[in-house]
């Protein structure tokens, strides 16, 4: 059996990528980016997460790990991105930048917050209540990096609407994009009845936002 030349171990190393690439998208399983939920228990205080979980089939893996999330911001409506931003994941115990998504399980990131609170409000991220957030009132905001892990404030909020789409990446390598959701930001007087945020649906050429109020 003669011995594989240098140039013929790396073609053959080449001719492998896209078989590997293949074999490696179909044990993949599914994301699911659901409808967007208000978990905070509060009248005055709307905090919207983007509830997110996996699907495989029976041949695909039951959890991926090292997921993280990033939002794009489309400007145009659905036109193009004009920047992405990191989000973080919400666990039992603190925000995390990466986790480990199992099947059976949902997980939230949170993405915006506001306060109709007369005054500026404590909003505690962990079981704890360590290092709250502390909201000035009427005022919503991108739950980014820097406020959820060094609970610092954004100097300027959100206004109008905004296009919203999420992706997940596992070790860089993106493994999950969501639809697309929109985010109203109303004036300052107004209560969060008027702030919402809904996933987009396309039915007929229309678009068909389902908001979710509390």
């Amino acid at each position: 059996m003669r011995n594989l030349s240098t140039w013929e171990l790396a073609r053959f190393l080449i001719a492998l990528i896209p078989i590997l690439g293949v074999w490696w998208w179909f044990r993949t399983p599914a994301i699911a980016f659901g409808q967007p939920q208000n978990p905070a228990g509060q009248d005055f205080l709307t905090w919207w997460h983007v509830p997110v979980e996996i699907r495989p089939r029976f041949f695909q893996w039951k959890s991926i790990n090292d997921c993280s999330i990033s939002v794009y911001i489309h400007g145009g409506g659905v036109g193009t991105i004009e920047k992405e931003i990191n989000l973080c994941w919400l666990t039992g115990n603190s925000p995390q930048r990466s986790v480990t998504i199992d099947r059976g399980r949902e997980y939230l990131v949170p993405v915006s917050l506001r306060s109709t609170h007369w005054t500026a409000y404590d909003v505690y991220q962990d079981q704890d209540r360590t290092s709250p957030l502390i909201v000035p009132p009427r005022i919503a905001f991108l739950c980014d990096e820097g406020m959820m892990f060094e609970n610092k404030i954004p100097e300027k909020g959100l206004e109008n609407e905004y296009y919203f789409s999420f992706r997940i990446r596992k070790a860089g390598k993106t493994v999950g994009v969501s639809g697309l959701y929109e985010l109203l930001v109303p004036f300052p007087s107004a209560e969060n009845s008027a702030f919402t945020f809904g996933r987009m649906s396309w039915k007929r050429g229309n678009v068909n936002i389902c908001n979710q109020t509390y």
